[in-house]
């Protein structure tokens, strides 16, 4: 498996899929192998888990060192599959030949060239010349890798339609499967209690989000509705976690909507107090604008036993959809968020219970299933190339 980060390294959404994925399968009994970037040098292993970290101040050290460290790997070792996480790290050694006997099931988890294409847009409006022809070589990376690969796993039917339109990948060769939770980590408690630990008022009525501060994840929606939302519910605050380039720009807008002294941006969120936010939180929210893959922040929350609100966008419309459609704003727009966090904060008796949350998720999004279902397809495709 090869990925950009080991989780702990560069905590986020990829990094915890790929992460948790391979401790699973190490844990089933399977001889897994990770490379990825990081700032730790060197190796470690676990059980049948072997983490070999390649480091590098630059994108092209970081790449010809993973390179190297790649082709280590298929030289000294008799793998039945490969399964990497991001195109530009497998694009020279499968252009090179060094794939031909060992099949590839790529991990999408999102269009590199796309997402690139739609943060610039809304940093700098019309793209440069310099950075059209950056996302042109990264999209024919891109389409180079997918078309060639074995298998593809994706996240939601969005990314599937995406790889097939944008992409040119056969539909047969994709398979949709949900991410998952750590169910023993993310647990109903005491809101009073988690309030108490955060240094949270106890009495407000706390909307949370948890997100990268860029464009694509849609903050600046819920800055916008919390303003709406506050005319009925003049205790509602907002929380905000995590980091990212718009964080100046977000605390501007909370400032200019007359909502400063109600939104509290905490920063990044250590693990640890990760599940005491979501316990905290009356309401979840997650106001994506496009290229949501899956949203491990929607199923962590409702494994807390909080309520989701979020934008019908890829991942989060085909969760919340299998729990409470009324969860899902009617558009992307910060009317549409607020209408559903009034519903959510007025106690209407549509919103589900703890129990009910809880219970979904159970269901649909642990890990050990997220992880046994990634090994049918490995176990297939690595079947099909003995053949």
């Amino acid at each position: 498996m090869s990925a950009t980060t080991w989780f702990e390294g560069e905590p986020g959404g990829l990094g915890r899929y790929f992460t948790e994925v391979a401790r699973e399968l190490s844990a089933t009994g399977h001889q897994v192998a990770a490379v990825v970037t990081g700032d730790s040098p060197g190796q470690f292993s676990s059980g049948l888990l072997r983490v070999v970290r390649v480091t590098g101040r630059s994108l092209p050290v970081r790449v010809m060192g993973f390179y190297r460290a790649l082709a280590a790997e298929l030289n000294n070792h008799k793998y039945d599959v490969f399964n990497p996480h991001f195109a530009l790290y497998v694009f020279l050694p499968m252009l090179l030949g060094l794939l031909k006997n060992c099949p590839v099931v790529f991990n999408f988890q999102g269009p590199w060239a796309e997402e690139t294409r739609f943060e610039l847009s809304g940093l700098h409006g019309r793209l440069s010349l310099r950075h059209r022809l950056s996302c042109g070589v990264k999209r024919c990376i891109e389409r180079y890798v997918y078309q060639r690969c074995a298998g593809l796993v994706v996240l939601s039917r969005e990314f599937k339609d995406l790889l097939v339109e944008k992409y040119g990948v056969k539909p047969g060769k994709i398979i949709v499967l949900a991410g998952g939770c750590d169910v023993n980590k993310f647990t109903p408690g005491s809101r009073m209690e988690a309030r108490r630990r955060l240094g949270l008022p106890e009495g407000a009525r706390v909307v949370f989000t948890v997100r990268r501060l860029v464009k694509r994840t849609g903050v600046e929606l819920i800055i916008k509705a919390l303003k709406l939302v506050r005319s009925r519910h003049k205790d509602a605050i907002l929380l905000v976690g995590g980091e990212g380039p718009l964080r100046p720009a977000l605390e501007l807008l909370a400032r200019e909507m007359g909502v400063a002294e109600a939104v509290i941006f905490t920063g990044y969120i250590s693990e640890d107090d990760l599940p005491y936010y979501y316990r905290a939180a009356d309401v979840m929210t997650v106001p994506s604008l496009a290229y949501e893959g899956f949203g491990l922040v929607t199923v962590e929350a409702l494994a807390c036993g909080t309520p989701v609100i979020g934008t019908p966008v890829g991942g989060t419309l085909e969760i919340l959809s299998g729990l409470e459609p009324k969860l899902l704003a009617r558009s992307i727009s910060a009317g549409s968020l607020a209408e559903k966090l009034d519903s959510v904060l007025s106690g209407e008796n549509w919103v589900p219970g703890r129990a009910r949350c809880r219970e979904f998720v159970l269901k649909n999004y642990s890990w050990s299933v997220a992880a046994r279902e990634v090994l049918a397809v490995f176990q297939e495709k690595a079947g099909a190339s003995r053949v």
